[in-house]
């Protein structure tokens, strides 16, 4: 019987210590933002699309991410559009709740390079961001962002894409 007891005893604190297991994430969203700087003298806003991937590093607390889209920035009467396709990595930590920090970094690739006359079709890009993630479902999540992104330049005498941006994402656990 003291056997018995012993054993069940040990089971229920085993179950009470098993935290739930944190899966990797996927989200899809739209991003939208206004140029900071030289940019807006020359394009009024940014809009695009993204995909992410959050990959768990230590519980639900700190998550690797991916990230890779496509930017559209409108030009001002006869300025020439911009198309940029950028791809990130980062980290993301949740220091309260739902409520995370991050910042990414990678490379800008500009598709319309011949259009605007780019001395470079690649660029380096980096993105610190906040937001905040609401559940809307089992394992789905509304994700809200707001960043600000610096691209270097894609002239040789141009100056940076600096944008304040905003991205709401639908997301969900694998």
């Amino acid at each position: 019987l003291l056997l018995a007891a012993t054993s069940f005893a040990a089971m229920a604190q085993e179950k009470k210590e098993e935290k739930p297991v944190v899966k990797t994430r996927l989200s899809g969203g739209l991003e939208a933002g206004l140029p900071l700087g030289k940019l807006s003298d020359s394009h009024d806003y940014t809009v695009g699309a993204a995909v992410q991937v959050e990959v768990p590093v230590s519980g639900d607390k700190l998550f690797l991410t991916g990230n890779a889209g496509y930017s559209h920035y409108a030009g001002k009467s006869a300025v020439e559009d911009l198309q940029v396709v950028p791809v990130k990595a980062g980290l993301r930590v949740y220091p309260a709740g739902k409520f995370y920090l991050g910042a990414d970094a990678g490379a800008a690739f500009l598709v319309n390079k011949d259009d605007v006359a780019g001395d470079k079709s690649a660029a380096f890009i980096y993105a610190p961001h906040a937001g905040y993630v609401f559940n809307v479902g089992a394992k789905k999540y509304l994700d809200t962002a707001v960043r600000f992104e610096s691209t270097s330049k894609f002239h040789d005498a141009g100056k940076s894409l600096n944008v304040l941006a905003l991205r709401v994402a639908y997301g969900f656990s694998l």
